[in-house]
């Protein structure tokens, strides 16, 4: 058993480095949320809204991770050019960008608040 827990974790791990390597996106969302976290933290919010906050950082990633995957297997099942694939390949994107909006509006109701505070003379 932990031989093949072993196999998978790296397996997983091999995803993960593919994702880090071909796609910005990915990096442009890690370095946001990095940034919308270490910010929640310099605002001293509690852990529970850090915790929501993270939550949804991961979220994000993981639909962009969800979205690479089905953009490869789009890719290799019509290497030409086919709207039908096409409309897959927008709809997943719509779901990361669904995940990053939502993001944004927590972040928003967390945040605004103390930021507000902080700004005040």
């Amino acid at each position: 058993m932990p031989r093949k827990f072993a196999r998978s974790f790296s397996y997983a791990w091999a995803g993960l480095c593919c994702v880090a390597r071909t796609q910005r996106n990915f990096w442009i969302h890690g370095a946001i949320g990095l940034g919308t976290l270490s910010l929640a933290v310099c605002l001293g919010l509690p852990r529970q809204e850090l915790a929501i906050i993270l939550a949804m950082c991961t979220l994000v990633l993981a639909m962009e991770i969800a979205n690479t995957a089905v953009e490869f297997l789009v890719d290799v099942l019509c290497p030409q050019h086919d709207p039908r694939y096409g409309r897959v390949k927008d709809i997943m994107a719509a779901a990361v960008l669904t995940s990053a909006l939502g993001s944004v509006a927590v972040g928003v109701v967390l945040m605004a608040q103390p930021i507000w505070l902080l700004l005040q003379p």
